[in-house]
C-alpha cells in the first residue's frame, strides 16, 4: 500500500500550503479535499489494511498504482505556489495587484498588517517581499511617533517554522525591516513592522547606512518633493544556496527596493519607476534597474499592473532629491 502512503504525505503537504496561499475557492476546495484525505480518508483506509486486508477494494488501489498516485498529486499540487489568486489586502499593492514571481514558493503565505503586506516563505524564514502603498498624509502622520524597538516572533506562524528571536543573538546581522518602521503612520503600524516576518539579516553597516539612506529616500519623494503618493515592494535575494543565520534563517546575498512614484505636474515632479539592487555587505554595490531588469535578475514583477512601456525603462530620482 505504498501508493496510500505517498497520497497521504501529498495530502498533508497540500494542506499548510493551500491554507497559507491567498484565499481562492480553487484553493480552498483543495484545502478541503486535502484535509478530508489526511484526516479521514487515509486513517480508515488503514484500518481497513490491517482489518480486512483481503477487501477487494484495496486490491484496487494496489492495481492502479502509480497511475492513481499520480493523478491526486497533479490536484493536490495545483495550487502549492503563485501569484493567481485574488489576496485579502489589495489596497497594498498596485492596482491591488501583487507582485508576480517568476519560481513562487510552495507554501508562502500573505501576511496583511494595516499598512502593508509580506509574502513570508517557511524554507527561508524570510518574508519574499515587503508591499507598501506610502502616501504623504501617512507619513506626516508618523512623522511625530516616538519610535519602539518591539522586535517579535510572529505569532501567526508555527514555532519551528519561523524565525526567532534567539536566531539574531549575537549581533552579526542586524534584524533589517523590509517595511521600515519610519514607514508606518501609527503605533500600532509600527508594533506590526517589528515581526520578524518583516525582517531579514542584515549587514550593520548596510542597515544602517546605504539601505536606511534609501528608506528616507523612498519618503522624502512622497512627503518633500512629489507630496503625493507611492508603491514601494522591498526583498532580499538569494544567489545560490544562502548560508543560515542560526542554522535556521537564510541570509540574503543581496536586497532589493523597487519604487513607482507618478509624476506630479503641479510639483514639477518627474516620474520615478525602477528598482534599486543592493549587495547585502558593508561596502554595498548600488545599481537603479527597470522593473524588466529587476525581474530577468531576481524573479520578481514588483508592480504587475504598470505597463510594458513603464517596465522597460529605468527613471531614477532625479539627482537633487538624492
Amino acid at each position: 500500500m505504498r501508493s496510500l502512503a505517498v497520497l497521504a504525505v501529498l495530502a498533508g503537504l497540500s494542506s499548510p500550503a493551500l491554507a497559507d496561499a491567498p484565499a481562492n475557492p480553487f484553493a480552498t476546495a483543495l484545502d478541503v479535499f486535502g484535509g478530508i484525505l489526511l484526516l479521514v480518508a487515509f486513517p480508515a483506509m488503514g484500518a481497513l489494511v490491517l482489518w480486512r486486508p483481503d477487501l477487494p477494494v484495496l486490491g484496487l488501489f494496489q492495481r492502479m498504482g502509480n497511475w492513481f498516485v499520480l493523478a491526486i498529486a497533479v490536484v493536490l499540487c495545483a495550487g502549492l505556489g503563485g501569484q493567481a489568486w485574488a489576496t485579502d489586502c489589495p489596497q497594498h499593492y498596485f492596482k491591488g495587484q501583487p507582485p508576480g514571481l517568476t519560481e513562487p514558493p510552495a507554501g508562502t503565505r500573505e501576511l496583511c498588517q494595516s499598512v502593508f503586506a509580506n509574502l513570508w516563505d517557511p524554507r527561508t524564514r524570510d518574508p519574499v517581499y515587503a508591499a507598501e502603498h506610502l502616501t504623504a498624509a501617512g507619513l506626516i502622520a508618523g512623522a511625530g511617533l516616538e519610535r519602539g524597538n518591539g522586535f517579535h516572533a510572529d505569532p501567526r506562524l508555527l514555532p519551528g517554522l519561523r524565525a526567532e528571536m534567539a536566531d539574531y543573538a549575537g549581533g552579526e546581522f542586524d534584524r533589517g525591516h523590509m517595511a521600515p518602521a519610519h514607514d508606518m503612520p501609527t503605533a500600532a503600524a509600527e508594533h506590526e513592522s517589528f515581526a520578524l516576518s518583516n525582517m531579514v539579516p542584515q549587514d550593520p553597516a548596510n542597515n544602517r547606512g546605504p539601505w536606511a539612506h534609501l528608506e528616507e529616500l523612498t519618503r522624502r519623494l512622497v512627503v518633500g518633493v512629489y507630496q503625493g503618493e507611492s508603491w514601494v515592494v522591498s526583498g532580499p535575494v538569494f544567489d545560490g544556496d544562502p548560508k543560515l543565520l542560526a542554522r535556521h534563517v537564510a541570509i540574503p546575498t543581496r536586497l532589493f527596493k523597487a519604487i513607482y512614484v507618478p509624476a506630479n505636474e503641479a510639483q514639477h515632479a518627474p516620474l520615478v519607476v525602477g528598482a534599486w539592487i543592493v549587495r547585502n555587505a558593508a561596502e554595498p554595490e548600488i545599481r537603479f534597474v527597470s522593473l524588466n531588469e529587476l525581474k530577468a535578475d531576481v524573479g520578481v514583477d514588483a508592480f504587475p499592473g504598470l505597463s510594458a512601456e513603464m517596465h522597460a525603462t529605468a527613471h531614477p530620482p532625479a539627482t537633487g532629491t538624492h
